[in-house]
């Protein structure tokens, strides 16, 4: 009984705690999570601070306060590896990472990816792996190592199909299909395009977009310029809602449609005289 009315009370608190950080109430919030941190202390629960300290870390970077979060997340840390809680440390390493991220320390965030990774791993925390291979392939990108990243894609490739999440499959084959297209492997491209759009389904409109994009391109480099157009149009419609992708896609149309134009300025220059 001594043991169970903290319990409660910190159950309660803790749900209070995370509706109040929903709705915006961000120092609402962490006043709550610390009288929930103390009552763990009082139990001598690691396993609970720890959890404590990242739910103040998480609410701290809704604030925007990443330097604040981080120091809740180290904390996190230390008494999770005390705990040996896998499952948690590989999840605050995810939230530590994130946060290097937005200050733009890609060096730091690889390292906590990577160390997640490994945890996750270790935990038998195959979303976690997912999250890890995802944020580590973004961070290869940034700092300019395009072959690592296709590692990290290729390991979520097979993270999706053994998990059988046939979306998480086909982002990670169209990923790889970016990248190599971008170094003009087009063969190994288009295989990863196609894979990525037959696996999407009709309703994944994202990666079905996504490989038609990659596909038209090919198909503008190999001057097919039907086929582009066909898979650009699709591209252009089914990405309309992703901002990230707009400018490419114009940019490859506006190619599109000056191939054209040469195209049909030589045809009328080589075209027979009549008489």
């Amino acid at each position: 009984m001594a043991r169970l009315l903290p319990g409660l009370s910190v159950c309660l608190l803790q749900r209070l705690a995370q509706w109040t950080a929903a709705q915006g109430w961000h120092d609402t919030s962490i006043g709550l999570f610390h009288s929930c941190l103390g009552v763990m202390q009082q139990l001598s629960d690691p396993k609970g601070e720890g959890i404590m300290h990242h739910n103040l870390g998480l609410v701290h970077q809704m604030k925007k306060d990443c330097r604040g979060a981080m120091v809740h997340f180290k904390r996190a840390l230390d008494l999770e590896r005390m705990a040996e809680d896998e499952p948690h440390i590989a999840q605050t390493l995810l939230s530590l990472g994130n946060c290097h991220r937005e200050l733009r320390d890609f060096v730091r965030a690889r390292e906590c990816f990577r160390q997640a990774y490994l945890h996750a791993i270790r935990a038998d925390f195959a979303l976690a792996q997912a999250a890890a291979c995802q944020m580590s392939a973004e961070m290869e990108m940034e700092l300019g190592e395009p072959n690592e990243a296709l590692v990290q894609w290729q390991r979520l490739e097979k993270l999706g199909t053994m998990v059988e999440r046939v979306r998480m499959t086909a982002y990670a084959l169209n990923q790889q299909g970016r990248i190599l297209w971008e170094q003009r492997n087009v063969v190994e491209a288009r295989h990863c395009a196609i894979a990525a759009k037959e696996l999407a389904s009709g309703e994944d409109s994202y990666n079905v977009g996504l490989a038609s994009l990659t596909l038209g391109e090919i198909a503008l480099h190999d001057a097919s310029y039907a086929e582009a157009r066909t898979y650009l149009t699709l591209a252009q419609s089914l990405l309309d809602r992703h901002e990230e992708w707009k400018p490419e896609i114009e940019r490859s149309i506006e190619q599109l449609q000056r191939a054209q134009g040469r195209t049909s300025e030589s045809r009328a220059l080589t075209a027979p005289l009549r008489h």
